[in-house]
């Protein structure tokens, strides 16, 4: 048995759920550990085993409130050692996020083998820690492999749904007199800035020159239904969607966070973005993970105090009037190396752990 852990946002159960998906077409039996708090309840939707741990956060909480999570985290610790005693999975594979800690002590002290995926160009703490135990450490970008001993990491890039291989798209031009489809991704729960920033710029744009699909979050959908409405915008909003491939491939542009399974996707379909990194990211590491993209000329990068809703008006007026410059952001993506992490990862670990 394997198993996988890692939960709390969709950076880390995307790549969760996409090596839970490349085991399993490898016949290997999966358990997934998430957290009975995260979103992982609702999104983690593959049909394998799931057992959910009772967790709290301790950082920034207070000292009654990190004492509950301390003790909440060993009771979590010893409920796994038991369940794989039981179990006696010979894997463990975590991709970040709290949920982590207690999975992979449980594997380690149990005596499976422990590997870890980081997504960003800076490592979280769960893996940061954890990696110490890790046989090894697999990186999203090549930024990442310093903060690892150089026998432990090896650079894979991201894992991604595999819809993202299974069909090539290439990049839709737009025709003249089509409007400008822009996709916007806030992240899993959705972004208040990214969503107020739309509904500040649609007030200087041609409502005939652009079509949105929004990912809103829960809390804000209603309210950018309205705001599209009063604009008479063409829109399709929706809370958080498992079809997003889809969204891509009818998408001009991607406006979003440069959260690292973000920036792989668009790495994947080749998608001309505007990113805004979330200012409170721990290390900074959406504004590093944006950095990678602004580089090769695929993406423009945007700290939240550089742009206000006048702005990105003028720059989505532009891309529709001068489509040759979204053209020439998707061919730069030519420069990345597109590889499916998933495959490359899996084949390494059943290989290593001799499965």
């Amino acid at each position: 048995m394997i198993v996988i852990t890692g939960g709390g946002t969709g950076g880390h159960i995307v790549p969760a759920m996409s090596l839970a998906e490349t085991f399993i077409k490898r016949g290997q039996k999966v358990l997934y550990i998430g957290s009975e708090r995260g979103i992982e309840r609702k999104i983690f939707n593959l049909n394998v085993n799931k057992v959910f741990l009772n967790l709290a956060g301790i950082k920034g909480k207070g000292l009654s409130g990190a004492l509950k999570g301390v003790i909440l985290t060993i009771i979590a610790v010893f409920k796994v050692i038991f369940l794989f005693i039981k179990l006696k999975p010979s894997i463990v594979v975590g991709t970040g996020g709290f949920v982590c800690i207690p999975a992979v002590i449980g594997g380690y002290f149990t005596g499976a083998k422990i590997y870890l995926q980081e997504q960003n160009a800076v490592p979280g703490a769960s893996v940061k820690y954890l990696s110490k135990l890790a046989r090894k450490v697999f990186v999203g970008f090549e930024d990442c492999k310093n903060f690892f001993p150089t026998d432990k990491v090896m650079v894979t890039g991201n894992p991604i749904k595999s819809i993202f291989f299974s069909q090539e798209i290439g990049y839709n031009k737009l025709k003249e007199d089509e409007k400008l489809c822009i996709l916007v991704i806030g992240g899993s729960q959705g972004s208040k800035f990214i969503n107020e920033l739309l509904f500040s710029a649609i007030k200087y744009i041609d409502s005939k020159k652009i079509k949105i699909f929004h990912q809103t979050g829960e809390r804000y959908k209603d309210t950018a239904i309205e705001e599209y409405r009063k604009r008479n915008v063409e829109a399709e909003i929706f809370a958080f969607t498992d079809k997003i491939f889809d969204y891509y491939k009818r998408s001009h542009l991607v406006i979003g966070r440069a959260g690292a399974m973000s920036l792989s996707e668009l790495i994947a379909v080749k998608r001309p973005a505007i990113l805004i990194p979330f200012p409170h990211a721990i290390y900074d590491h959406q504004a590093k993970n944006g950095e990678f993209l602004k580089k090769t000329g695929s993406a423009l990068l945007y700290r939240e105090n550089e742009i206000d809703g006048k702005k990105l008006a003028e720059l989505i007026d532009d891309f529709h009037n001068h489509p040759e410059k979204l053209e020439l952001m998707a061919k730069n993506y030519e420069k990345i190396d597109i590889k499916n992490s998933s495959e490359i990862i899996v084949d390494y670990i059943l290989e290593d752990a001799g499965v």
